[in-house]
């Protein structure tokens, strides 16, 4: 049973240390420039998330949270209509 669960579960963070995928998942979400963006990047986490460690997950849903945060506060649309009656 032991070996079905280390089987299913993801690689552990150490043995991911010496390969860039933590700063490569960070950069997509570094380098999101729209909503759709972040979406396609919750996306690969679901699709792929045998391939990183489980620990990882919080810090990633961590930095697209803050990330949402930035472009709506960057969303020219968004400023508009909280400066501006259109009624």
């Amino acid at each position: 049973m032991g070996a079905i669960m280390k089987a299913l579960s993801g690689p552990s963070a150490h043995s991911v240390k010496k390969t860039s995928l933590f700063a490569d998942v960070k950069d997509r979400i570094d380098g999101a420039i729209i909503p759709k963006d972040l979406d396609e990047v919750e996306q690969w986490l679901a699709d792929n998330d045998h391939t990183y460690p489980s620990s990882w997950r919080d810090s990633f849903n961590d930095m697209i949270e803050l990330k949402r945060e930035e472009l709506e506060a960057e969303n020219i649309g968004s400023i508009v209509r909280d400066k501006f009656d259109f009624t």
